[in-house]
């Protein structure tokens, strides 16, 4: 007997890997589940318990949902409530690192984790913010961007990454910014993990690792496809990340203003090269 193959609810596109997905929501989050999947119900609903909503993180009443989503879009789904984790682990850390001695720097989130509804490649889309912009508020200046990436995997260390991998498409667009706001840029690692509490899991932050733009360009080795999706990756010597315990003084010492002379003097970096 054949395997039946199901149409993703997400991409609309039949694919061997669709499976019955479940996602634990509270009543608040789930709208943000619909826009993602196109307003499609799901197909089954189940009873509410306490525990972990998959979007907010919250602690609340949830019910479990399921819908059939391939396993590309179902991991870009579950990477918008870990994201959001993220965003409010850099805050936290700027609040109670930067702002005792920098009160004048402000972390603004400029392009927050949202669900989206599916939009094919060749549909054009808007020039994407960085994540955070940060500004010195007593002069009304834009100093420097961040872009924050978040994954399960701690750099360096035993069991962490030997390798830091980025999408080509994402390079692109953080040197996108770099060229229309001429702002050095630099680039966050959250080591954001799954801490299950059955039925349901919540995203545990446990560290923060910072680069620039140009120790990255140095450390660049190769791009190659991620082995399970359809997408170039590039790689990087994991040396270039330095613990985010360094960028605070980093911060204080005002290491944004060589980054910033030092594109005006030498322009942007190119952060991957393809063979």
């Amino acid at each position: 007997m054949a395997r039946e193959i199901y149409t993703c609810v997400r991409c609309r596109r039949v694919r061997r890997d669709t499976r019955l997905a479940s996602y634990w929501t509270c009543d608040e989050c789930v709208g943000e589940l619909l826009l993602a999947f196109g307003g499609e119900m799901p197909v089954w609903v189940g009873n509410k318990v306490e525990g972990y909503c998959t979007v907010c993180n919250q602690r609340k009443m949830a019910t479990v949902r399921q819908w059939m989503v391939c396993l590309i879009c179902d991991r870009v789904t579950r990477s918008i409530g870990r994201g959001r984790v993220a965003v409010r682990f850099v805050e936290d850390w700027w609040g109670k690192n930067v702002v005792p001695h920098a009160p004048n720097l402000e972390l603004e989130e400029r392009d927050p984790p949202q669900f989206r509804p599916y939009q094919r490649g060749d549909v054009e889309q808007e020039q994407p913010d960085a994540d955070f912009v940060v500004s010195d508020r007593s002069q009304a200046r834009e100093l420097f961007a961040i872009e924050l990436k978040t994954g399960s995997s701690s750099i360096g260390g035993t069991g962490g990454m030997s390798q830091f991998q980025l999408d080509t498409s994402d390079c692109d667009q953080i040197m996108g910014f770099v060229q229309r706001h001429r702002l050095p840029a630099y680039v966050f690692h959250a080591q954001v993990v799954e801490q299950y509490e059955p039925p349901t899991t919540r995203y545990a932050p446990l560290a923060l690792w910072w680069t620039d733009i140009y120790e990255m360009a140095d450390a660049f080795q190769m791009v190659r496809r991620r082995q399970t999706e359809q997408r170039q990756a590039a790689f990087f010597h994991r040396k270039c990340f330095q613990p985010i315990a360094t960028f605070a003084e980093a911060v204080r010492e005002r290491h944004y203003e060589g980054l910033a002379e030092r594109l005006r003097r030498e322009g942007m970096p190119t952060l991957y090269r393809l063979a």
